[in-house]
């Protein structure tokens, strides 16, 4: 008989075959991950699939609420429903390609969404960073990874991310440049 155990979430991919949909979800577990820490939460539906699933589905139904309404802003929900003050715009994707890069892009924002083109049919895929250089630690999100998040040394998660960008990113030297939002409160008190 099977067991009808709580399982953690372990990757997009994983996810969406357990559900049966092609359709990636990354950009609203990115978001929904980003809103949590945002709010100074942990990020706890990370801990069972159906409800991470959930939370992805809440958020794209507020993203497609507000693409109705008028509002540009989607890709940035989380910063939006948030109230937290950001800028956003295009950089070239390969300057985030090493631990550098990602710390000058980055700089001292708290927050970072990063949306790229991977080299996989040409598709997008977005991540997340939170920068706390007071003490020395950081957290990354990406749907891709092992159970969604990391968290540890800035200078080893900066790396990391640099990787799975590098790993997935198109190219092409023409294609789309990456969007970039960044908070506008500085990591160190």
């Amino acid at each position: 008989m099977k067991q009808n155990k709580q399982e953690k979430f372990f990757t997009q991919e994983q996810m969406l075959k357990n559900k049966n949909l092609s359709q990636g979800m990354c950009g609203q577990l990115a978001n929904a991950w980003l809103k949590a820490r945002m709010n100074r939460q942990e990020p706890t539906f990370l801990n069972n699939e159906n409800e991470t699933f959930d939370v992805a589905k809440k958020t794209l139904e507020a993203q497609v609420q507000m693409e109705e309404e008028g509002g540009l802003a989607m890709r940035r929900i989380a910063f939006i429903q948030t109230r937290t003050p950001h800028v956003h715009g295009l950089f070239a994707t390969k300057a985030l390609t090493t631990s550098e890069g990602v710390k000058d892009v980055i700089g001292q924002s708290r927050y970072a969404l990063v949306g790229y083109t991977t080299r996989f049919n040409n598709t997008s895929h977005m991540i997340a960073f939170e920068n706390d250089d007071g003490n020395g630690q950081c957290r990354m999100f990406d749907a891709n990874m092992y159970f969604g998040e990391t968290k540890g040394r800035c200078t080893e998660i900066r790396e990391k991310f640099a990787m799975m960008i590098k790993a997935r990113r198109a190219q092409d030297e023409h294609s789309d440049p990456s969007y970039v939002v960044l908070s506008q409160n500085s990591s160190k008190a």
